[in-house]
């Protein structure tokens, strides 16, 4: 996963075959997911058109989670 906010590009990672790293990273989705931040998948050799929003963690997912910050308009 990787979560861009003001304090840059933060990346948590798991090991499939690891409950520990994996219980890790649903600990951080499942926050940043309280938080109304926005999740979207990209699959491996994706493009940013080819995402789709996530609103569940699986640990089996193929390419990666980018969180990012609703935008917010004035």
């Amino acid at each position: 996963m990787r979560i861009l906010d003001s304090s840059g590009d933060t990346v948590v990672t798991w090991d499939r075959h690891d409950a520990d790293s994996i219980e890790h990273a649903r600990r951080v989705f499942c926050q940043l997911h309280a938080e109304r931040r926005l999740a979207f998948a990209v699959p491996t050799g994706g493009t940013a058109r080819d995402t789709e929003p996530v609103r569940a963690f699986d640990p089996d997912l193929d390419g990666e989670i980018v969180w990012v910050r609703p935008v917010q308009g004035g």
